[in-house]
């Protein structure tokens, strides 16, 4: 029996391109010729508004054909975004699993001594962690799609999310150094999801991690806006470009430059910061930071009666202790 060969999606939707211009371009331009003809040899009066209702016919043929292009133009950018997604994860699954493999087997031998035997526990260690840490961000992005994760908002110390959230950080962190250093006001209380604020402060601070150049050193700041509290996370990388400070809260989006490229991750980590700081009444977005880096600032609702020293604009930096 002969079998069929797959046709990937990106194939597909490009195939609609053609099947969809051919569909509306060409029936458009017959009626748009027709009615032309109509109005230019009207003879009655039937003519003309036979000819009118023509080019409106074939002006709601070509508009509604080329809404659909757009729909399917970005079904096809959606699907591009979600194939990379496939073989990102596939590789940031196979890296971890490879690693553990050969560390069992190198442990299954019983040809290593106490000190190598430790070595390998902690690699193992490591790499468990590496891939509970992918599974868990996959997991939860289905959830916040599914609407399944939801948020309460109660009043938090934001001092003690920040203190969980390096915490976390630190124990999810497999290799390379940061300093963090935080520039909070004392007693700022927030309206808030305890649990989405530490994952969207643990999610920002691995993209600094990443991506915050060879001085890893990390501000973590906090200051009152009118009814909101704006919290920052910034770092000394080369930045955002202009073009991608949109583009960089889209599901599956990782750059476009070959260093982004090349540094391991899903695309889905500032996707879903986005998704929990919207869930809590809040906004995120990435601004230049002054003397270079990033600055990704998001706001969550301020505790009524919340100290009034902390209003005013982020300051431009902080230098570390």
């Amino acid at each position: 029996m002969a079998t069929r060969p797959f046709s990937p999606p990106i194939v597909e939707l490009r195939a609609a391109h053609v099947l969809l211009f051919a569909a509306v371009a060409v029936p458009g331009l017959l009626l748009t010729a027709t009615g032309i003809v109509s109005l230019a040899l009207h003879r009655f009066t039937a003519d003309v508004v036979l000819g009118i209702l023509t080019l409106a016919f074939a002006l709601w043929v070509i508009v509604g054909g080329f809404a659909t292009w757009l729909l399917v133009r970005r079904s096809e950018r959606k699907t591009r975004l979600q194939h990379d997604f496939v073989s990102n994860v596939s590789h940031e699954l196979r890296t971890p699993l490879t690693g553990i493999r050969v560390l069992v087997e190198t442990l299954q031998l019983g040809r290593v001594d106490p000190v190598e035997t430790k070595a390998c526990l902690d690699l193992l260690e490591t790499q468990t962690t590496r891939l509970a840490g992918l599974v868990e961000e996959v997991l939860l992005f289905g959830r916040l799609q599914s609407g399944a994760r939801q948020v309460s908002l109660a009043t938090e110390s934001l001092d003690e999310i920040v203190e969980i959230a390096l915490g976390e950080f630190e124990a999810l962190r497999l290799s390379g150094s940061i300093q963090v250093v935080r520039d909070l006001p004392p007693g700022l209380r927030v309206q808030a999801d305890r649990r989405a604020l530490v994952e969207i402060l643990v999610n920002l601070l691995s993209n600094a991690l990443k991506y915050g150049g060879e001085n890893k050193t990390v501000w973590v700041r906090a200051l009152r806006e009118e009814r909101m509290v704006a919290i920052s996370v910034e770092d000394e990388g080369p930045g955002v470009p202009t073009a991608l400070r949109r583009k960089i809260f889209q599901d599956f989006f990782r750059g476009e430059d070959e260093r982004t490229q090349s540094k391991p991750g899903t695309g889905l980590g500032l996707a879903i910061a986005q998704r929990l700081v919207v869930a809590q009444k809040g906004k995120i977005r990435v601004e230049p930071r002054p003397g270079g880096g990033s600055r990704f600032v998001f706001t969550v609702p301020a505790t009524e009666g919340a100290p009034s020293l902390a209003t005013g604009p982020l300051p431009e930096r902080v230098t570390p202790p």
